[in-house]
């Protein structure tokens, strides 16, 4: 299961659409609130994050999810029009990382069209346990 968590409707149901059509089951939420709500019910294998939404912004959940231990190792894609050097030290102060990934460098904010987010989530789901790639 892969959780989508993006205000922006048309974004959520492209995205959702895009991962159903390759045979991932997904699930996508507005709000925060509706988020953690599905995290009570089920835990995803893969969470895709925007960083700006209503309620609590993205890095917020995204500390919250690496605070507790039951969701500390569920990858997460930050999807983000944020792209600053704020940004990117924000996105490693929150635990933003890409251990392994493009000889072993950490940058927290990645360059990636949306066409490439399906392999991405393959990639992700197979070989990067407890990683984030903030996409901008």
């Amino acid at each position: 299961m892969i959780y989508l968590l993006e205000d922006d409707d048309s974004i959520r149901k492209l995205v959702i659409y895009a991962l159903q059509s390759q045979g991932y089951e997904a699930a996508g939420f507005e709000r925060p609130s509706e988020f953690w709500h599905a995290m009570g019910r089920r835990l995803p294998e893969l969470v895709l994050l925007d960083v700006m939404l209503p309620e609590e912004d993205g890095l917020s959940v995204l500390k919250k999810l690496r605070s507790a231990t039951a969701t500390a190792a569920i990858p997460v894609i930050m999807l983000t029009a944020k792209n600053t050097e704020f940004d990117r030290v924000t996105g490693l102060d929150c635990g933003a990382h890409t251990p392994g990934l493009w000889g072993g460098n950490n940058y927290p904010l990645i360059r990636y069209s949306w066409i490439c987010l399906a392999d991405l989530v393959r990639f992700t789901g197979k070989s990067l346990v407890g990683g984030e790639i903030m996409l901008v």
